[in-house]
């Protein structure tokens, strides 16, 4: 594939990877912080 494609998939990648982290760290952390 082009290189601007491989970019674009690249940074859509990072970008989602960067999104389940937010939501691992902001939610399963605090709930495992507030279990019995």
């Amino acid at each position: 594939p082009p290189p601007v494609l491989f970019d674009l998939r690249v940074a859509v990648f990072a970008n989602s990877a960067h999104f389940v982290w937010e939501l691992i760290t902001g939610v399963v952390c605090p709930a495992i912080a507030e279990a019995p």
